[in-house]
């Protein structure tokens, strides 16, 4: 088992603390020594918590518990950022834009449907901005005339549009946090009142000199695109309620009351102290949203989950005894790739091959690409979740043995413990939607075909390093103690590892979902057998906007009600 766990603040658009600090300074020719005398570490210091070790090799990341997280994320100067040599992605978006989808949007990006949404539209106009600047390359929502090899000899212009697209994404998401946004331009010698661009139409082709009417454009054709696409972000259907439902999903099971075992059951969550509230399905009409990539989801299935019902009783408990031996014997490793796969930023800064990208463009653009795979991998996961409306693990369990013991898995290093089976939870948190197929085993079949096509194959190479020292290709440490579920305990020691290949890298996240007591084994293995042809979609599309050839998409429109949700459910009920 090879595992790089680096469960890291990010969401291909976050980073935090020595990680990031570190990035930066071999972004910017800087020594570790040189940046331990500023403020930033004076800082961290002065924390209560103690940091991670902090010399890593280059390319291995570091995992940061949830309540460091809180203080380096308030609390860490950002260091000058060399706006020539630097690169504005680990210098100025993912401390911003970064920070505050952690602090705002999902919390250790556990929650997929609003962190894809927000990143991969970041991304979006972040690879429009800077498409520019590239040979052929040109924008998914805005064409502009490809500028001389010499504007992007350097990183300034590259760094300029980055910014500005990210400044006016701000913006439209959170304008509460205009102060912010403001001084992330300030700060950096922008003007955040340079409004050139934003009076073009998308619609039309411009030549452009300008960085800042470059990454202003790019950022408004993103937001008119995006805006009525289906995922209701901005409330249009549903005034002052932006991201609710459109779908008129409804569960047949309340929080309180099991009618039918088989079908999926809201659970009950502490929102803060006294305040405990029943889950609904977030945002369900991600199934109805339309794909960036050239996919008819309607043509991506799963097969029914018949263990799923109840009325074939022991295939229902077959299932679900597989999960409970698989939680009551969770290992500190299987804790920790739970908790790793559980996290939805994993995918680019894990990855040493990320050190060696030359420049900001290149970042936006691979991770760009791996966004796409895994956005429309979420409509269809979306889609097939609201047809078959499965039971969840922890439903299924505490109906089997409400009145048995039954063991589960023990804190730290302690054996399995006994508990009524009224009372068993899975290790991570149980997501706010259906169980079939699994959504995170999606992302990682589609991910990981993709990156398969990125790299042009399976396997995983050793990275050179911009220092010129040769790493794994997919490396990280998760120190001890820095578990998020069990923080302090778990893991009892530091936990090295890494993966070889891109299906051992998938076969390990479809297997951490049954570990954690999330998932029964077929929605893992059906999302593994679904999913992947989705990153080569993506892949394809992603193709033709590096060469030049694809044409100017137009505006996004909601797609279509599933027509499979108007026949009988796969139970007969």
């Amino acid at each position: 088992m090879k595992v790089s766990l680096i469960m890291l603040l990010l969401a291909a658009i976050v980073a935090t603390g020595a990680t990031m600090t570190s990035a930066y300074a071999q972004q910017n020719g800087e020594s570790m020594e040189a940046m331990e005398s500023m403020e930033a570490m004076e800082s961290m210091e002065a924390m209560e918590a103690p940091m991670p070790p902090s010399p890593f090799a280059p390319g291995q990341s570091v995992y940061f518990p949830h309540a460091m997280i809180g203080q380096i994320t308030s609390n860490l100067p950002l260091p000058p950022f060399d706006m020539t040599n630097g690169n504005a992605i680990f210098g100025v978006i993912i401390p911003n834009l970064g920070t505050w989808i952690h602090q705002e949007v999902s919390p250790h990006f556990a929650d997929p449907s609003l962190s894809f949404r927000y990143v991969t539209l970041i991304l979006n106009a972040g690879y429009d901005a800077t498409a520019p600047y590239h040979e052929t390359a040109v924008g998914v929502y805005s064409r502009i005339d490809n500028r001389p090899a010499s504007e992007s000899a350097d990183s300034y212009n590259i760094n300029v549009a980055s910014i500005y697209s990210g400044y006016r994404m701000g913006m439209a998401f959170d304008p509460d946090r205009e102060p912010q946004w403001r001084a992330m331009m300030t700060n950096n010698g922008l003007d955040p009142d340079d409004d050139t661009g934003l009076d073009l139409d998308c619609s039309q082709t411009h030549q452009l000199d300008s960085p800042i009417a470059i990454g202003n454009l790019a950022s408004k054709c993103v937001l008119e695109a995006r805006w009525s696409d289906g995922f209701n972000h901005f409330g249009d259907e549903t005034p002052g309620q932006p991201f609710r439902d459109t779908t008129g999903y409804s569960p047949v099971n309340s929080a309180n009351e099991l009618v039918d075992p088989s079908r999926w059951q809201p659970l009950i969550k502490q929102l803060r102290e006294g305040t405990w509230v029943s889950q609904q399905f977030t945002t369900p009409q991600w199934a109805v949203t339309e794909p960036y990539s050239d996919i008819d989801p309607r043509e991506f299935r799963a097969p029914p989950p018949f263990a799923s019902d109840h009325a074939f009783m022991d295939d229902y408990k077959a299932q679900a005894d597989e999960v409970l031996a698989a939680v009551a014997g969770l290992t500190d490793e299987q804790k920790m790739l739970v908790e790793y796969f559980d996290n939805k930023a994993r995918e680019t800064l894990f990855f040493p091959a990320v050190e060696a990208l030359p420049n900001t463009m290149d970042f936006w653009q691979l991770d760009f690409m791996l966004h796409i795979a895994q956005f429309d991998a979420g409509i269809v996961a979306w889609q097939e979740k609201a047809r078959y409306d499965a039971v969840r693990p922890v439903t299924a369990i505490n109906y089997l043995y409400s009145d048995e013991i039954v063991q589960t898995y023990g804190i730290g290093g302690d054996g399995p413990r006994s508990i009524a089976g009224s009372e068993w939870y899975s290790y991570a948190n149980t997501g706010d939607h259906p169980e079939y197929p699994s959504a995170t085993a999606c992302f990682c079949a589609a991910q990981a075909q993709a990156w398969r096509n990125y790299l042009g194959g399976d396997e995983i190479p050793d990275v050179t390093l911009p220092n010129g020292e040769v790493v794994d290709g997919f490396v990280g440490i998760l120190p001890a103690g820095s578990s998020i579920h069990e923080p302090g305990v778990t893991p009892a020691n530091d936990v090295v590892v890494t993966y070889d290949t891109w299906t051992e890298y998938e076969q390990d996240c479809a297997e951490s979902r049954i570990w954690a007591g999330l998932h029964f084994r077929a929605a893992v293995e059906e999302s593994l057998n679904t999913c992947s042809d989705i990153g080569n979609a993506a892949w394809d599309y992603f193709s033709t906007l590096l060469d030049g050839t694809a044409p100017l998409r137009q505006p996004a429109e909601k797609q279509d009600q599933d027509p499979l949700l108007n026949r009988p459910h796969f139970t007969g009920r």
